[in-house]
């Protein structure tokens, strides 16, 4: 029993020695010596152990248990821990200096609330996985292409050879998403839904919020069970929340679906963004698509694969087996030749929700160029913060050097500096948190200009937190590295005498690289939002013909509806005729496209008297009759489309000025031959119109050449509505609606709105960029000023003495306003150019951007230049006044 003490006993000595290991090292000693005095005592009683009684042994090993800890818990009251030393003088410095506090805290607050919106942005796109069961065993097949990775397109009939034929998943789904006219209430929209097959929700593991979901036997025998499970904000919006919505029955593209379930909140697809507002079972896709033979066709490829993993399986093994199948596939149901039409049987799993080559890199760049915007602002945050810093280290210069004379390390300071700022910026992180949250409410509450599947679902969660408390850390670190090494290297002999710092001239320097550096990096971003609000400029300008805010357009697709092209033509022709009797309507016409912006060539374009031309890429449209009365475009020459101009007819085209001069410079362009795409026959110009398609000034267009609807080669059943108009334009909108819904309840239009509208949206992107180039750019700018402001009138309080003397020497006050405000002109004048050289680099990288404008504009560029020299002088003045109204006397007595 002896023997089984000590070791008892010993094994408390070595775990004491082992805790000890985190106790600060001055205190290790007097600790260990009180616990082997301790277990000394502890151990002298074993002597006397097989006298003692049950109940003194079990006494003896609880007071041996208890010395422990209590021991433990008085050390941890006796610790004289630098860090909480550090963090408690810390505080006490930041709320002695208010003033500064507050104004660094604020600062800083808004870059890093700006860079952690963007982040909260980015986490809920790419980083927060998606609201299913077993999520780490869910995959996505993708096929590589020319461009990278897209998402893997199959046929129904390969679907169910997936679904038998693959020994590598335990289960697999397959979906597709489909544009849909949902009548409800007898009130036809557009509305976007999902095909799903039948084990979609279970697979997932998503329950519902009312009613059931599918199940296998809804998704059996096709158009058999014409079911629709509806989205939580769809059951919201449209039915106010009601549990009698299951049930109910809505017609989709025409056919009547009842709802029996509503998915649950927060679940819209296996993609973050995709938000459709219905799911259909994926049997019905015939009916819904007017396609009843798709279910027996291999070529016709819309579906999209997610599938789980068996347990054991890796990805690589299921990518081999899948593309072994896919050949597989390809070999025995495409004949030879023909193999060419599918794309490479090579395939690709990645984890599910994970977004393709293509649009990754879209989501990535905009991600990027959003980080590069408030990394700037927090960036010249943290330099206008670093220069207090640095100001605030040589007021305090004599208290760090009393403290270096009483026997402080310098690194012992530089810690102790470094908890200082870092403290700092975990404060302004804190605020930045609270902003993040107000911002990213204020994303939620935005609704787009358009009717759109589109779920942007971005919140403060751990992995928000974690990155504002890293980037709180890491830039505390790094931006108060510099002030505390420059601090901590005082000369005690100068500073204890009050004697001026050698030192105050190489920190002027920092703090002058620190202005500077917030000067260029404000012009970087005001040279961006500058650009940005030219090409927004330039594309809200640009829309086909004239008065775009009375031309109403609005897409229709009367084959989603199950029309074939002869009913759809004989529809159109019924709607143009009934709208053109509306009251206030000048005129009617449709149209394939309706370009607001520029895009490539689209069509091969022969021309059969230009034969050095060769075959070239052409942008093409087709239209009826009065498509350029109806948009305000000039016919210069020639004659319009007339309803005469059909299949029968000899093939005829309309070409812009910019096309005729191209290709009959000094010649009429009526009665020459062009031939489009695999025209069996060429097409004689039979008109000229004015230019009306975008075009950047400088930069090479395409051709542009107008067909008439009735000629063309396919079916066109999906066309634009447009209609010229006097009067309000929502009332026009309405009896539009009206007579659609005459002529087919079930038909709806998609996104109705103005060209002007039109061409606004077309401009989104650079709407977006301008505005946050332009509200962080003015912000940066603020920062920088303040920057300026701060620089100057601490050179100015330096230069006391110096500025006496110059008084006393017979300086007029004058001279005195000149130094200073050249001082302030100087950082100006060096961060101006130093921004400069950064804008046209980095804008060259932003050129494909920039709709309509250069990227080296020079307007943009001098006059943001000289904005920032402007914002210099205006700091610098008030310091300066300052400086000039100081009584010589007391500047002479000031050290």
């Amino acid at each position: 029993m002896k023997v089984d003490s000590a070791t008892r006993f010993r094994f408390w000595l070595w775990l004491i020695s082992l805790i000890g290991v985190i106790v600060p090292q001055r205190l290790r000693a007097d600790w260990r010596q009180e616990w082997e005095a301790e277990l000394r005592c502890r151990e002298s009683m074993l002597a006397d152990w097989d006298k003692l009684n049950r109940r003194n042994k079990l006494d003896l090993v609880r007071r041996s248990f208890g010395a422990f800890w209590d021991a433990i818990w008085m050390q941890t009251h006796r610790w004289e821990d630098a860090m909480i030393q550090d963090l408690r003088f810390g505080v006490r410095m930041l709320l002695k200096q208010k003033g500064f506090t507050l104004v660094a805290v604020l600062s800083l607050s808004l870059g890093i609330g700006a860079t952690t919106t963007v982040f909260s942005v980015a986490n809920a796109v790419l980083l927060r996985p998606l609201p299913v069961s077993d999520a780490a065993s869910l995959v996505s097949v993708n096929k590589p292409d020319p461009n990278g990775s897209g998402i893997h397109v199959i046929s129904y009939p390969d679907y169910l050879d997936y679904l038998s034929r693959n020994e590598v998943f335990s289960e697999l789904l397959a979906w597709s998403e489909v544009a849909l006219s949902l009548n409800l209430n007898d009130q036809a929209e557009q509305a976007y839904g999902m095909i799903v097959s039948g084990n979609y929700f279970s697979m997932l593991g998503v329950q519902p919020a009312q009613g059931r979901l599918f199940n296998e036997e809804d998704d059996r025998t096709p158009g058999a069970h014409p079911v629709a499970v509806i989205s939580f904000g769809l059951w919201k919006s449209r039915f106010g929340g009601d549990p009698a919505a299951i049930g109910q029955s809505i017609k989709l593209n025409g056919h009547p679906f009842t709802i029996i379930g509503v998915a649950p909140k927060g679940f819209t697809s296996t993609y973050s963004l995709f938000a459709p507002s219905l799911y259909v079972p994926l049997i019905m896709q015939g009916q819904l698509k007017s396609q009843p033979e798709i279910f027996a066709e291999r070529g016709s490829r819309n579906l999209k694969l997610t599938a789980r993993l068996k347990p054991g399986v890796t990805r690589e093994q299921a990518e081999s087996a899948l593309t072994l199948l896919d050949r597989q596939l390809e070999q025995t149901y495409w004949p030879k030749g023909e193999t060419a039409e599918r794309p490479s049987p090579a395939v690709e799993l990645v984890p599910v929700g994970s977004f393709p080559g293509d649009i990754l890199l879209a989501i990535l760049g905009a991600a990027g160029l959003l980080f590069a915007i408030v990394g700037l602002v927090l960036l010249i945050a943290c330099a206008n913060v670093a220069g207090i810093l640095l100001a605030r280290a040589t007021v305090r210069q004599r208290e760090i050097a009393v403290r270096l004379a009483l026997g402080a390390t310098r690194k012992r300071l530089i810690r102790q500096l470094l908890t200082e700022s870092s403290l700092l910026f975990l404060v302004a992180g804190a605020l930045g948190v609270g902003l993040t949250i107000w911002l990213v409410r204020l994303l939620s509450a935005v609704n787009l200009p358009l009717e759109a599947p589109f779920a942007l679902d971005a919140k403060v969660d751990w992995r928000v937190l974690s990155f504002t408390l890293l980037l709180a850390l890491v830039t505390g670190v790094v931006f108060g590295l510099a002030p505390a090494l420059e601090a901590s290297r005082a000369d005690l002999q100068t500073a204890l005498k009050d004697a001026p710092s050698s030192r105050g001239f190489r920190r002027s320097r920092l703090r002058h690289a620190f202005v500077v550096g917030q000067i260029a990096l404000s012009l970087v971003l005001l040279i961006g939002a500058g650009l940005s609000a030219r090409a927004l400029q330039f594309a809200q300008s640009v829309y086909p013909g004239r008065d775009p805010e009375t031309v109403l357009t609005a897409g229709l697709d009367p084959q989603q509806n199950g029309y074939s092209s002869p009913r759809a033509r004989e529809f159109y022709q019924k709607l143009a005729t009934r709208i053109e009797a509306l009251p206030g309507v000048e005129a009617v016409s449709l149209a394939q496209l309706l370009y607001t912006a520029e895009g490539g060539g689209n069509t091969k374009l022969s021309v059969k008297d230009s034969p050095n031309e060769g075959d070239l890429l052409t942008q093409t449209n087709t239209v009826t009759p009065g498509y350029f009365e109806t948009l305000g475009i000039s016919l210069l020459t020639g004659r319009d489309f007339t309803e005469a101009d059909r299949e029968t007819a000899p093939r005829v085209v309309i070409v812009e000025e910019a096309t005729a001069l191209r290709f009959w410079p000094g010649e009429s362009a009526l009665g020459k031959q062009v031939r489009l795409g695999g025209a069996p026959e060429w097409a004689e110009v039979i008109g000229v119109v004015e230019n009306s398609m975008p075009r950047i000034p400088g930069q090479p267009t395409s051709p542009f050449v107008y067909r008439p609807y009735l000629q063309s080669l396919s079916n066109n059943s999906n066309l634009t509505l447009l209609v010229r108009h006097q009067g309000d334009t929502p009332g026009m909108l309405a009896a539009v609606r009206r007579e659609v819904q005459a002529l087919d309840p079930n038909m709806a239009l998609q996104l109705p709105m103005t060209v002007y509208e039109a061409a606004s949206l077309a401009a989104l992107p650079w709407r977006v960029a301008g505005m946050l180039a332009t509200i962080f750019g003015l912000i940066g700018l603020a920062l920088a000023a303040l920057g300026i402001y701060g620089l100057v009138a601490y050179t100015v309080n330096q230069r006391t003495h110096e500025i006496g003397v110059r008084v006393a020497l017979g300086a007029q006050r004058s001279d005195i306003f000149r130094l200073v405000i050249g001082h302030g002109l100087k950082l100006g004048l060096l961060g101006a150019g130093i921004g400069l050289a950064l804008s046209f680099a980095l804008t060259r990288m932003l050129s494909s951007l920039l709709f309509g404008v250069s990227a080296s504009d020079p307007a943009i560029f001098l006059s943001t230049g000289l904005l920032l020299v402007l914002v210099a002088l205006v700091a610098s003045f008030i310091p300066a006044r300052r400086a000039m109204k100081g009584d010589p006397l007391t500047a002479l007595r000031h050290e």
